[in-house]
């Protein structure tokens, strides 16, 4: 009979709310266009790599008594009278919840009595908006010895899902696999090698990353965030365009594209210029505040923008273009990718100074 149920919910799944990437390409996800879209300040002193809003935050959840037991029959009749093939609002994203939730303690149930689940049932769940359940999905099709297109699709989209469970179970077990994932170690060849933990710990996992802010891909529209591919110090982000048309966009106004050695001559000259204004009588050389700017500007030349690139493979060649005065962000053919890349490195933090410590 639990099955039954579980085969219910899976069919309302399939026919009625879908999952996230049911209406959206594997190319272009509306949901990182609308992000990459999105208004931010103009650039200058901002600090791109703030916590960013994306988007105005949905209204949460009507909470639910967690001691009160969900009736399946009764969540998954509600659902289809009321939601069944638009599920936007709260009230139904809250009903799609308790059904996502029905549906995993369903599936637990069945793995804990030692049977199979149905591929059909593993791909519903791997379709779920719940992050557990959507892991728990992925888990089952990767154990499975053949996979089938759609398999390998929603394998490959959960890398780039906000969610870690899914994108870490993804890494984890497509890396393991004896037969390969179609399209999967093109992806892998950008992957931020981690350690993994046990499966069943990844699937606990409910955290969701925070987008980041779409100024680091220079407010470039439409560019896409690639969450496997990024970490705390490394933004990345691909668009369909070809480079040429990102570098026309992104030097708009005065900027210029540079490669990796006139890069660095760049920093070098403007470190020299400004140095030698500050020291031709234009400023008080012995002021704090031009001994500070010294600093800063000797910090900025020393910024190598270009290091988490020097052994890239698979790319054409990485131009670079200084969005701010304090951020660059790379640009080049991505054949591992199919795509071209919008790489924004982390600067350094510029040291503290004090003055008094030099006796200013």
């Amino acid at each position: 009979m639990r099955s039954l149920t579980a085969c219910g919910i899976a069919i309302g799944f399939l026919l009625g709310c879908g999952g996230d990437a049911d209406s959206e390409s594997e190319e272009e996800p509306q949901a990182h266009k609308a992000a990459a879209q999105q208004k931010s300040p103009s650039p200058g002193a901002e600090d791109l790599w703030a916590p960013f809003e994306a988007k105005a935050p949905a209204a949460p959840l009507p909470a639910r008594d967690p001691r009160v037991p969900l009736d399946a029959d009764a969540v998954i009749a509600r659902f289809e009278k009321e939601c069944a093939g638009n599920a936007s609002g709260t009230e139904c994203r809250a009903q799609r919840r308790d059904l996502e939730l029905v549906f995993f303690a369903d599936l637990l149930g069945l793995r804990s009595g030692g049977q199979r689940l149905d591929r059909e049932l593993a791909r519903a769940a791997a379709r779920a908006q719940l992050p557990q359940l959507a892991c728990f999905g992925l888990r089952e099709l990767l154990w499975g010895s053949e996979l089938s297109p759609e398999d390998e699709r929603l394998i490959r989209e959960a890398l780039d899902s906000p969610w870690r469970a899914p994108r870490e179970i993804a890494r984890s077990f497509g890396y393991r696999r004896a037969v390969p994932v179609s399209g999967l170690s093109d992806l892998f060849e950008r992957n931020i090698k981690q350690p993994f933990g046990s499966s069943a710990h990844l699937c606990l996992d409910g955290a969701r990353d925070p987008e980041p802010n779409p100024g680091l891909a220079g407010n470039y529209p439409g560019a896409r965030f690639r969450p496997f591919a990024s970490k705390e110090d490394l933004m990345w982000f691909t668009t369909r365009d070809p480079a040429e048309k990102v570098l026309a966009v992104l030097t708009r106004g005065g900027k210029h594209a540079l490669t990796a050695m006139e890069l660095k001559a760049a920093q070098q000259a403007n470190y020299m210029d400004e140095m030698l204004r500050l020291s031709s009588g234009d400023a008080d050389p012995d002021a704090p505040d031009a001994t500070a700017r010294m600093m800063e500007l000797a910090f900025g030349a020393s910024v190598d923008w270009t290091a988490p690139f020097d052994s890239i493979e698979r790319a054409g060649e990485v131009r670079y273009v200084m969005i701010t005065p304090k951020q660059a962000v790379a640009v080049f053919r991505d054949d591992a990718l199919n795509a071209t890349s919008i790489v924004a490195p982390r600067p350094p933090p510029a040291p503290l100074f004090d003055p008094a410590a030099f006796g200013l």
